[in-house]
């Protein structure tokens, strides 16, 4: 008898938490010499390699604007799909998919394992509510990214087998350049990441020597637009820099002496444990999930309520004056790449998802 056939099964945008997470996952079960198919419901742009051993199958389908007919049209793609690779186990992606997931295999007899990808109090509206009430119960595993993630899960659905492991960490090489006196952050443009408050706080400090370096792409125009102008307001836009999208941002973080993460909401942030194992001192809010379960405030980092920006003015302007606290908690920081490598956490994976075939 061969290896079991594993199916991944992943929706999102390109450069997004999703495709980098199921992208390091499927790379790694394919070096543990596993039969991997990584199927993706995408728009046709994919940002992270993928190894020559990983079977994939891209599916562009019609984004319709009736959410019911998309969600329709998505289950029966998946369905057709599910059946003709045929999977002796399903390993599904992200809320978008997870309950299109579990009824497209329903009948098939294929155990189906889903994890949750973003915060646990995020809600994708009331017909993805609905579904996840009545469909996430039929999963045969769930992989929870912290443990508030899994009691919030388990307080709102009946699901028999639940475990939680963290996101395995991306390793950053730093970039040999030049350190600057930069403050850098990484994340889409978008109102629950935070760059507002962000903004709000680096106009308060004093010391107009350092400059706030902003990474991250958006959907929608208005949202650059509207950080732009709020800069301009704030009187800081000759110390803001606003790269974009990047697929490699190890440069900006490579100059840079301060990495913050200003989110409202989370699912398990990657980017900072990222910007952590460079390593830069990092400031995170701390938000419902995720920062609380990586930072621990004062040793590897410090941690701000969200939207509080008078606290976040006092932590940026904390390390700025104190070089000896930034490489104290950058040199604790770097020990996450030993926590969450990806031969610990991805083989934690493994395991559990082949405990699945029979």
């Amino acid at each position: 008898m061969g290896k079991p056939k594993i199916l991944i099964v992943r929706r999102g945008h390109a450069g997004g938490g999703i495709e980098r997470a199921s992208s390091l996952m499927a790379n790694f079960f394919a070096s543990k010499e596993q039969c991997i198919v990584l199927l993706s419901l995408y728009d046709g742009k994919y940002s992270y390699e993928i190894d020559d051993c990983v079977q994939h199958v891209g599916v562009e389908f019609k984004q319709y604007e009736n959410r019911v007919l998309r969600m329709l049209n998505t289950i029966r793609i998946l369905r057709k799909k599910i059946k003709e690779i045929k999977p002796d186990v399903i390993l599904s992606y992200g809320e978008y998919l997870n309950s299109p997931v579990i009824i497209a295999s329903r009948g098939l007899r294929i155990p189906v394992i889903l994890s949750d990808r973003l915060s646990p109090v995020f809600s994708l509206g009331r017909v993805y509510d609905l579904l996840k009430k009545y469909t996430y119960s039929y999963a045969n595993g769930f992989i929870a990214q912290t443990d508030v993630a899994s009691k919030i899960l388990q307080e709102k659905v009946k699901m028999s087998d639940v475990v939680v492991i963290p996101n395995p960490v991306n390793t950053i090489e730093r970039v040999i350049c030049q350190k600057k006196n930069y403050i850098v952050t990484v994340g889409r443009l978008s109102p629950e990441k935070g760059q507002k408050y962000l903004l709000e706080a680096f106009a308060k400090l004093e010391n107009h020597d350092w400059k706030l370096s902003i990474v991250g792409g958006y959907k929608r125009k208005e949202r650059y637009d509207e950080l732009v102008i709020l800069a301009k307001e704030l009187g800081i836009s000759d110390r803001v820099l606003f790269h974009g999208r990047r697929s490699d941002f190890s440069k900006e973080l490579s100059e840079a002496q301060i990495f913050v993460l200003p989110s409202l909401l989370e699912g398990y942030p990657n980017a900072l444990i990222e910007a952590m194992s460079l390593p830069l001192p990092c400031i995170s809010s701390n938000c419902v999930a995720g920062p609380s379960d990586i930072i621990q405030h004062g040793i590897n980092g410090l941690l701000v309520e969200p939207r509080d920006v008078q606290g976040l003015y006092e932590a940026l302007n904390l390390l700025i004056k104190d070089a000896e606290l930034r490489d104290k908690l950058a040199g604790e920081a770097y020990k996450i790449r030993e926590k969450l490598a990806l031969d610990v956490i991805g083989q934690r994976y493994l395991d559990y998802v082949l405990g699945f075939v029979k």
